[in-house]
């Protein structure tokens, strides 16, 4: 290794190259780059120094000959072992909740590249293969250890009662003491009223006392405890929804977790009698991204107009909005889609009937006023043009106008009206052939009108 002035490192920097290279390995480092370098080197040497000595109460030249207090208290300390020994019983105490997870590849603040590609493939094996026993991990990669100790030795991987094995929750009173810091995650998503939280701020609050989770642990906490609340919670990156998150997305969220956030909704109590009506009726699975994703593409299949005009009541038009505006399932189904259509919102108290039965009458009615705003609007059209032909208004006319464009066809001459005789005599006496003369006439179709 030489740099540009022509320095050269220490024999032993070169040695330690070929022994870890197999090869001598030559590397131009700018002037002052490399004067940085040192300064760094120097600094953390000196940083090292100076704590080994504050951390030795003896007098000099052994030690700082510091005092020790605790609570206020002084500690009479003679020894670096007894100050070792204040400083954890003082972390003990501090951080009582933290669970006892003996692994160094993955129980760190910044894990280093081989385990951080080791806790990736354990993220996406427990993606894809949570029914398989060790998570389908053949032999003894870096990966099985981190599976032993944070999965199997926590009991968060365990087989279930038909011998497949399954993401469960830890146990109450577990030797690992995960359990504290399992349930105030859970305090942190399930929130009274569902709002997305910053995924990093969630992973701060995991790191600080008295939980003191490693971040080295906090992907693989957050897949096990999405895995167990599938139903409950959602992720998004970016203000996006993810209504599936993968391997692709849990592989950014380790590297950059300020970009992710996440919500939860607790499906209980009128918020479970909401969701398992709605799934009943859409005859899917009785969960609330499932049910908000039916509802949503039976919305969207109304015609444009329905979600353009303002020919409608405002409460749909509230209703509408909220639809449009919406960002998150578990918010939408339970505040914003109750609170447009001037509804009490929904808890995870005890469900009320008439709440209930209130709120559908009013959804139904809603959904019923956007589904009517286009008939309405083409029988209005309708109208308009057979009174502008001399006729009265009423589907029951329509047919006197087609059989008089029958007659007329054959003796009509204009450019301009001819191709209206001609979409009248063609099309049939029902509502797609009156839609078809009326997107002629207006040059759009109907559903576009406004």
């Amino acid at each position: 290794m030489r740099d540009d002035a022509g320095m050269q490192p220490a024999p032993e920097e070169n040695k330690a190259l070929r022994r870890k290279n197999g090869t001598r390995i030559t590397v131009t480092i700018p002037p002052d780059q490399y004067q940085e370098i040192l300064q760094l080197a120097d600094a953390e040497q000196l940083l090292k120094a100076n704590v080994h000595r504050l951390l030795d109460p003896r007098d000099d030249p052994a030690g700082s000959k510091c005092l020790w207090y605790y609570h206020g208290t002084e500690q009479p300390m003679s020894s670096p072992v007894e100050v070792s020994q204040l400083l954890s019983y003082v972390c003990d105490r501090l951080f009582s909740d933290a669970p006892h997870i003996r692994n160094e590849l993955i129980v760190r603040r910044s894990v280093s590249s081989q385990s951080a590609a080791a806790r990736r493939n354990l993220v996406e094996a427990m993606l894809t293969r949570a029914d398989q026993p060790a998570l389908g991990i053949d032999g003894f990669p870096p990966e099985r250890s981190m599976y032993e100790s944070v999965l199997r030795a926590t009991g968060l991987h365990t087989k279930a009662d038909s011998d497949r094995w399954q993401i469960s929750p830890p146990q109450k009173q577990h030797p690992t003491n995960l359990w504290p810091a399992w349930q105030h995650l859970c305090n942190l998503v399930f929130k009274p009223q569902p709002e997305p939280q910053p995924l990093d701020q969630v992973f701060l609050a995991l790191a600080a006392p008295p939980y003191g989770v490693m971040d080295g642990l906090h992907p693989v906490l957050l897949c096990a405890f999405m895995t167990v609340h599938a139903d409950e919670v959602t992720l998004y990156r970016e203000g996006t929804f993810l209504p599936a998150p993968g391997v692709a997305d849990f592989e950014l969220l380790m590297r950059r977790p300020e970009l992710f956030a996440i919500a939860g909704s607790r499906v209980k109590g009128a918020r479970a009698e909401v969701v398992n009506r709605l799934a009943k009726g859409f005859g899917t699975k009785p969960a609330t991204v499932t049910v908000v994703r039916e509802l949503f593409k039976m919305v969207r299949s109304l015609p444009e107009f329905a979600w353009r005009t303002n020919r409608l009541p405002d409460t749909t038009r509230k209703m509408r909005a909220a639809f449009d505006n919406a960002k998150s399932p578990e918010r939408f189904l339970f505040v914003e889609l109750p609170q447009s259509l001037e509804r009490p919102v929904f808890s995870e108290d005890r469900s009320d009937p008439r709440q209930i039965e209130g709120f559908f009458n009013c959804l139904n009615q809603n959904l019923q006023a956007m589904n009517q705003a286009t008939p309405q609007v083409i029988e209005a059209a309708r109208d308009q043009l057979l009174q502008a032909c001399g006729f009265p208004p009423g589907s029951e006319n329509w047919q006197q106008l087609r059989e008089t464009a029958h007659r007329l066809e054959p003796r009509t001459t204009n450019t301009v009206l001819l191709p209206f005789l001609r979409r009248l005599t063609q099309s049939q006496n029902d509502a797609v052939g009156v839609a078809s003369v009326l997107a002629l006439v207006a040059n759009c179709p109907p559903r576009k009108l406004d």
